[in-house]
């Protein structure tokens, strides 16, 4: 999922800065024809200005303009829990990117048991408040909705924003864990029973995985 958005990101990003370069020769040629207006801003340095603070933000950097270098995803596989509520570990990758000045790094589980499957993801985006925003929208809202079929809802879990999703009908299930403002920890289950996800979400410790960075 999270490499899957990623490509879409910079795909959109290269696709947004060239109709905008192209945009902005347009306004130019605009602009001469007409002999000039010192009325009207000029759209070139508006969008120079606008595309130099998305890269300011997509290049990873702390309150200070420090560099923040992400997780080594081998520490993020390392987190990763050999058992999850009696499933066993059958699949483990991790990955890191660089591209367009920002850097990325993930891991991802996934767990197994007859009729059960349950993928586990740890995304670190290095403080990039543009894909956190993006990834983590829901660190934004307060929610909650449940009926005799499910629940849905942000919550806090160990003294992280998170969000919750259980459909009874299907034993489909989400969870998303933003941790320590940068560290993205996301599951999707399905034929899972609501207890075996309460015991998930206690065996993916938040606070251990704060330590991993």
């Amino acid at each position: 999922m999270y490499r899957l958005f990623l490509f879409v990101f910079i795909a959109s990003l290269t696709v947004f800065g060239c109709s905008q370069n192209d945009q902005s020769s347009t306004d130019t040629e605009v602009s001469d024809a007409r002999g000039g207006d010192d009325q009207v801003g000029d759209p070139a340095t508006e969008m120079e200005e606008a595309m130099r603070a998305l890269q300011e933000s997509l290049a990873g950097e702390d309150g200070d303009g420090k560099k923040v270098e992400v997780t080594d995803y081998q520490k993020l596989k390392d987190f990763m829990p050999k058992r999850l509520v009696g499933m066993k570990q059958e699949d483990l990758s991790g990955e890191k990117t660089s591209a367009m000045g920002f850097r990325f790094s993930s891991a991802t589980a996934t767990y197994r048991d007859q009729e059960r499957e349950v993928e586990v993801s740890i995304a670190d985006f290095g403080g990039i408040g543009v894909l956190k925003a993006t990834m983590a929208a829901w660190t934004n809202m307060e929610y909650e909705r449940e009926s005799d079929d499910g629940y849905e809802r942000t919550t806090t879990i160990a003294g992280y924003p998170a969000f919750e999703n259980f459909d009874r009908t299907t034993g489909n299930a989400e969870l998303g864990i933003l941790v320590d403002d940068r560290l993205i920890l996301s599951v999707d289950a399905e034929n899972i029973s609501e207890k075996d996800f309460k015991r998930l979400i206690e065996q993916l410790d938040a606070k251990k995985l704060a330590r991993v960075k």
